[in-house]
């Protein structure tokens, strides 16, 4: 083993996070410790933008400035999925003279529940890697000795299962598997086919937040033997959790056919229950796939069936779907963009762009929304909702949100500064405006950019509030003493009740696209936009008409004193630079 080898097996060994980076803040090195703590491996080379959250990622910047000057630092860090680090940063020269930064994390202050499943793992297992690390020797043994007791007893448990799951008696994933693997080297009739079926109950935990853990295990019990009538099973099992596997034979037929069968199955297996004196309403989906068609082997086939699962849950539950080569490519789509999206934020990417809000009397741009666009080198452009839904689930949203308002913050400065604009609102997802310290994190931007709070106003989604009311509550009560204004986005599509409106202090209503685009030909639009006028009116809230795409609807909406207005019908979102020109354009036309 070379020296250099040596020391990397060395670092590599600790349980500390170590990692170096260069003058211009690119990752040029991180062991294996700190590639599980953020739980990305292909880093070297990126930008430091890739795993530091926006929000804190100047401040860092200009700590190691001082580190290459040659001052050791101890600071906070915030990951790009929220979880911050408490980091030693020291200077060190190289043979060759460079000087880069190297750096330790000695702890992890703070792992969010927001955090997708693997970061939260590879945070977890750090946290237990350093702990371990830091007992003595001698409790480093005994807690090793019992570790090991441990093992073997669950070895032994594990031998005594074998294969069967002791809560229903049907096969274990590891039974299961074993009777997959038998099953496929046996031959099938002509006439058949082999399907595999992944069933999951729906809001299960429901079932047992609801009645209790206890009525949930005899749910799972009943739904297990209902299952065993199941026409054509070769092997039953219970995955996990409330997820069940059937692998079984189906006459050949067209696919909408087995769909429609399974449909009825479905429809028998997840029926209530009765668990002493209640009746357990009680729902499934099931995702199918088969062998031959769009699988060869045991791996594809489980893959497909569970591929299938997640986009009958997906399309509303109560589903049945079979894997097909449409859902392929979507799911192919997903995975692209869940891989490509850590990359899309931190290398600028998805960008800003601007859609202006006019004054309905005067018609002259006073606000502008700032909104998120993601072109794809490979995708091409990529809806915003698709973007901003994936980034949700993946724990990066945050990191999206907070990243597009400080990177459109310079050129809004100046619009606000020359006083060709009033206002810019920024859109704040359902996620973050019940994060704790949102607020504060958004405050903390706008000052560090030179923008005045009393010209910024954060748009929430009605759905966001409603679901989570008291969180929220503490967020909007931070940003409305600084003076930003609180806007609620997307009014009357489905969620609307006063209750959100007499709890939270709303400047402005935004009536929803939907209903603007039937505004002069349906009378019920009309009536519908009519009354929402009336209680912006009565809680003292500007109204903002989004979606505006002709002159009759402005008109109409105009007449209806609706202070402002915005859509296609004045201008799409567009980059900085145009923008500017449309501002130029106005007041050359006003001069």
């Amino acid at each position: 083993m070379t020296g250099r080898a040596f020391f990397e097996a060395f670092i590599n060994a600790s349980p500390y996070p170590v990692f170096a980076k260069d003058a211009s803040h690119r990752w040029i090195y991180g062991n294996h410790g700190f590639e599980m703590m953020v739980g990305e491996t292909n880093f070297v080379g990126e930008m430091d933008s890739l795993l530091i959250h926006p929000v804190c990622i100047d401040r860092i910047r200009e700590v190691e400035r001082k580190v290459l000057a040659g001052q050791d630092s101890l600071d906070e860090e915030t990951l790009i999925t929220g979880a911050v680090l408490l980091t030693v940063r020291r200077p060190l020269v190289l043979p060759s003279g460079e000087t880069i930064i190297a750096g330790v994390v000695i702890s992890i202050i703070h792992a969010p529940d927001t955090a997708s499943a693997g970061s939260k793992d590879s945070l977890r297992r750090h946290e237990l890697a350093v702990a371990n690390f830091r007992k003595a020797d001698t409790e480093r043994t005994r807690w090793l000795e019992q570790r090991l007791e441990l093992v073997e007893q669950a070895e032994s448990v594990a031998t005594k299962a074998a294969r069967t799951d002791p809560a229903t008696g049907l096969r274990n994933r590891m039974g299961f598997d074993l009777d997959m693997q038998a099953m496929m080297q046996e031959p099938l009739p002509a006439d058949k086919i082999l399907c595999l079926a992944f069933l999951d109950l729906d809001r299960f935990k429901f079932i047992n937040d609801s009645y209790g853990h206890k009525t949930g295990d005899t749910v799972l019990s009943s739904i297990a033997k209902r299952l065993i009538s199941w026409p054509g099973v070769r092997s039953l099992a219970r995955m996990g959790g409330d997820e069940f596997a059937i692998l079984f034979d189906h006459p050949k037929v067209a696919p909408h056919v087995l769909v429609e069968n399974i449909s009825l199955m479905r429809q028998r297996i997840f029926r209530s229950v009765r668990v002493g004196d209640k009746l357990i309403p009680v729902s499934g989906s099931v995702g199918l796939s088969v062998y031959g068609l769009d699988a060869e082997d045991i791996s594809s086939l489980k893959l497909n069936a569970d591929t299938a699962l997640i986009e009958a849950k997906r399309l509303g539950r109560e589903q049945v779907k079979l894997f097909d080569a449409g859902l392929a490519l979507r799911t192919y789509r997903r995975h692209t963009l869940e891989r490509d999206l850590r990359h899309a934020i931190a290398r600028n990417q998805i960008v800003p762009v601007y859609q202006p809000i006019v004054n309905a009397r005067t018609r002259v741009i006073e606000g502008v929304e700032v909104l998120a666009r993601w072109t794809h080198p490979q995708l091409g452009v990529i809806p915003a909702q698709e973007f901003i839904t994936i980034a949700t689930d993946c724990g990066l949203i945050s990191a999206l949100d907070l990243g597009i308002v400080r990177r459109s913050c310079e050129p809004v400065k100046n619009w606000l500064a020359s006083g060709r604009l009033r206002f810019v609102s920024f859109n704040a997802s359902a996620l973050e405006i019940v994060r704790p310290g949102y607020a504060a994190e958004v405050l903390s931007l706008i000052r560090r950019c030179g923008v005045q709070a009393e010209k910024v106003c954060i748009e929430l989604v009605e759905s966001a509030i409603i679901h989570d009311i008291d969180r929220a509550h503490d967020n909007i009560r931070t940003l409305k003493e600084r003076g930003v204004k609180i806007a609620l986005d997307d009014y009357g599509t489905g969620y609307s009740n006063l209750r959100a409106l007499l709890d939270l202090p709303i400047d402005r209503i935004k009536i929803d696209r939907s209903i603007i685009g039937d505004v002069g030909e349906d009378e019920r639009a009309m009536k519908l936009v009519l009354s929402v006028v009336q209680l912006a009116k009565l809680f003292k809230a500007e109204l903002i008409a989004e979606g505006i795409e002709d002159e009759t609807q402005a008109a109409y909406l105009e007449g209806m004193n609706c202070e402002y207005l915005q859509g296609f019908h004045f201008s799409p979102a567009v980059d900085a630079q145009q923008f500017d020109k449309l501002l130029a354009q106005q007041k050359s036309h006003a001069a």
